[in-house]
């Protein structure tokens, strides 16, 4: 069995070293851990992964809202008896039924910067979030979502 990680990871030891997105699988081989880390696309400098659940009453298959793997994990509570969510009235867990049972889609957003260009500090916008210029490197912000074709209509 093989495991795949993606991060954002560095080519050298901080401070120095460019960011960039990596992989890393994870194998057992001879009973022993076997690790390789590979370098996939550089220049990515930050990556946020949201998902989009169907939280209405009609369970239509549809995206209602987008929450991030920890408030998904922590959706359900239990009072020892009832789930307890943060679901629409009406489109409550069923018992036994998860909030990832839920989740209809996938989205990435991803931070890229160009190689430093000129003498002025370049300001941008990260996942809504204004970031003052700390270097002459452009930064663009890249978003797609994937669709589970298993979880829709």
């Amino acid at each position: 069995m093989e495991s795949i990680v993606f991060y954002i990871g560095r080519d050298a030891p901080a401070p120095g070293g460019n960011l960039g997105l990596y992989e890393a699988r994870y194998s057992i081989v001879g009973g022993a851990l076997n690790a390789q880390r590979q370098e996939l696309i550089r220049d990515i400098e930050n990556m946020v992964i949201t998902y989009g659940i169907d939280t209405d009453k009609d369970k239509d298959g549809q995206e209602n809202r987008l929450a991030s793997m920890n408030i998904i994990n922590d959706a359900v509570i239990t009072d020892g008896m009832h789930p307890v969510n943060d679901f629409e009235e009406g489109g409550e867990l069923e018992p036994g039924e998860t909030p990832w049972s839920r989740v209809v889609s996938v989205n990435l957003r991803f931070l890229v910067a160009s190689q430093p260009v000129g003498t002025a500090l370049k300001p941008f916008t990260f996942n809504g979030i204004n970031f003052p210029g700390a270097d002459t490197r452009y930064r663009k912000q890249f978003v797609t979502a994937i669709n589970l074709r298993n979880r829709t209509p």
